[in-house]
């Protein structure tokens, strides 16, 4: 059939490139259509499978619309018990089952269809995967399914049956690993569908099968969201105690911790610029704990508060009692204020050194981040010479391929030749055995005729002899005998026999 003929030959293309420009894609799209209106569908699976989801799918999706519900659910089995699909090699079933289900949902399915869609696909996912929820898999499901289907999917979502524990066990997982990650850079799922994705995972059950260090990651998330959507966490209990968070967890306290949160979360740009910026906010500090101290104290003169001013805080009690001698400050009230203040200074000076401590952190950070960027590079670097090979290794396979196919050509010529041959030469053998025939008849028939002429010629002889055989041979008698041996002689010579 011309149609498969021209799937294969895009399909070639397409192994050859790793991708169809827009013509092909368009005659992938026109063939599949002609494919899917034909009543033998032995290989239509795979090769929806084989070609990109925004072909393969979106036909299949448009096929399907046309169906009535039975007919719709026949096919849709099919394809998802189809060999290539169950295999889910390289994650294939993952990225065009996720889009298919986001077709289903785009072309206003019922909802019942695209649930079972997406359980079918989720149970795929999770029973071939080797290594959990990959960063391939997260990719996937987010740029195929969440990315292309708008938040009215989570929040118009009503549960119409109940979904098999170990199927809604997929979904969650799934759905929870992609919404909530920190493996790849490549995926970003805004606040406000992390949020519907929660509520919608409430909708089929009201219990969790996230485990804690999910749930950890999960909390990490919510602390970096604006206020207005963690507002909404934080007011339900019931999104609170199903997946285990506690207000303290996600609320921010004071700034210090507000400047943390934000660092774990990747969203703090700089804690401090550098050492002098702190040294500037430790004086500041200074100046206004002077200045709060001095206005609480009614006893104190103005000279008391312009000498308090001078003073140079320093590292210790002693120095702070050689200043006081030195401005002759005798107050009580005042010694115990520049306690309070060398305190203050102190804790300064803490929180200095925890600043300190912070940009190590952020320097030990970089330098981790720098060798696996590093890192990063080198395997991208095997990754391209990998895919070089690989395309290598492909164009030798079709190389080998049209060689095979033109070798299958002569060897089926040759063939032919030799049964036309054996043929030729079984009518020779039936021909030379009727030609033999034939000369064995004539030849016997050709000697009788002899031997008939032969004996009529020499039957008079004969009896000649016969009559004088017993009698006395004399010379008249030799004589005629001699006669008649010659004329035997003759005979014998005329019908072709040679006697010398």
């Amino acid at each position: 059939m011309e149609y498969i003929q021209k799937l294969n030959d895009l399909f070639n293309k397409q192994s050859l490139k790793n991708k169809l420009n827009k013509g092909d894609s368009q005659q992938a799209y026109k063939y599949l259509q002609i494919y899917l209106e034909e009543s033998d569908h032995s290989d239509l699976y795979n090769y929806l499978m084989t070609f990109a989801p925004e072909v393969g799918m979106s036909v299949f999706a448009k096929y399907l619309k046309k169906l009535d519900g039975e007919t719709r659910k026949v096919q849709l089995s099919k394809f998802f018990n189809s060999e290539l699909f169950k295999e889910n090699r390289n994650n294939m079933s993952t990225k065009r089952g996720m889009a298919l289900v986001a077709l289903l949902y785009k072309e206003q399915f019922s909802q019942d269809e695209i649930e079972d869609a997406l359980v079918e696909v989720c149970r795929i996912i999770m029973n071939t995967t080797k290594s959990g929820i990959n960063s391939q898999i997260i990719e996937n499901v987010s740029r195929e399914f969440i990315d292309s289907v708008d938040t009215g999917f989570f929040e118009n979502y009503k549960v119409s049956k109940n979904i098999d524990k170990n199927d809604f066990c997929n979904i969650e997982q799934i759905f929870c690993n992609v919404a909530f990650q920190n493996i790849t850079d490549k995926v970003n799922v805004s606040p406000k569908k992390q949020l519907s994705i929660l509520y919608w995972l409430m909708n089929f059950n009201n219990t969790t099968t996230v485990n804690t260090e999910q749930i950890n990651i999960m909390i990490n998330k919510i602390r970096a969201w604006l206020p207005e959507f963690k507002r909404v966490v934080i007011e339900d209990g019931a999104l609170m105690r199903q997946y285990k968070i506690e207000k303290n967890q996600i609320a921010n306290k004071d700034k210090e911790a507000e400047e943390q949160i934000l660092s774990d979360t990747k969203e703090e740009k700089k804690v401090i610029k550098d050492s002098k910026d702190q040294e500037n906010i430790v004086e500041e500090g200074k100046k206004e704990q002077i200045s709060i101290q001095n206005k609480e104290s009614d006893e104190t003169s103005n000279k008391q508060e312009q000498d308090l001013q001078k003073v140079e805080v320093t590292d210790s009690v002693s120095n702070i009692d050689e200043q006081i001698d030195s401005q002759k400050l005798t107050s009580k009230e005042d010694i115990n204020t520049m306690k309070e203040i060398d305190s203050i200074y102190m804790s300064l000076r803490a929180v200095k050194e925890k600043f300190r401590t912070m940009e190590k952190d952020i320097e030990t950070t970089k330098g981790n981040y720098q060798n696996y960027k590093c890192q990063y590079n080198n395997l991208k670097m095997q990754n391209a010479e990998l895919i070089k090979t690989v395309s290598s290794l492909k164009t030798e396979i079709n190389e080998e391929k049209m060689k095979n196919i033109a070798l299958n050509s002569q060897a089926t010529k040759m063939k032919q030749d030799l049964e036309m041959k054996n043929k030729l030469e079984e009518e020779y053998k039936i021909k030379m055995k009727i030609l033999h025939e034939t000369n064995n008849m004539i030849d016997n028939n050709s000697l009788q005729e002899f031997k008939n002429k032969l004996a009529g010629k020499l039957s008079n002889v004969y009896q000649d002899f016969m009559e004088v055989r017993n009698e006395l041979i004399d010379p008249d008698m030799g004589e005629i005998l001699k006669i008649k041996m010659d004329e035997i002689f003759k005979e014998l010579q005329k019908q072709g026999i040679k006697l010398s």
